[in-house]
């Protein structure tokens, strides 16, 4: 069983776009590995920059995604990790936090709404919460 609970933790006080946890979030479960500071491999040969030297690295992919900053990108991760799930975004709240939230079918009980300080960071906690909800 994978346990979520530190990326939880770390995008429950994220306040904004985290390149470093773009690149644990990636390493979970979006298929990267890191192979230096520099460089990540994923799935079907894919090749990604990162840090400093993004845009000049032999990356055949670009950048590794952005999933901390983009709300397509987190959702992106949604559609591959829950397929099949539906989802809402609301916000922002008092404090200017931002609620998502996922439907689930009639075999998938998903997990209560959850509030971030961004779109993104709020689909990219309310996945983790699901998908350690659905380990247990």
């Amino acid at each position: 069983m994978t346990d979520y609970t530190d990326i939880i933790a770390r995008l429950e006080t994220a306040t904004g776009a985290d390149r470093e946890l773009d690149a644990v979030i990636m390493c979970a479960i979006g298929g990267a590995r890191r192979i230096d500071d520099f460089t990540f491999y994923g799935p079907g040969e894919k090749s990604w920059g990162f840090g400093e030297h993004e845009d000049e690295s032999n990356a055949w992919n670009g950048p590794l995604p952005y999933v901390t900053a983009s709300l397509d990108a987190a959702l992106a991760l949604v559609r591959e990790k829950l397929p099949g799930a539906r989802w809402g975004i609301n916000g922002p709240y008092d404090g200017g936090r931002f609620r998502a939230y996922f439907f689930g079918t009639v075999e998938r009980d998903l997990t209560p709404p959850t509030y971030a300080r961004t779109p993104a960071l709020a689909v990219l906690l309310a996945l983790f919460r699901a998908l350690n909800h659905e380990e247990t």
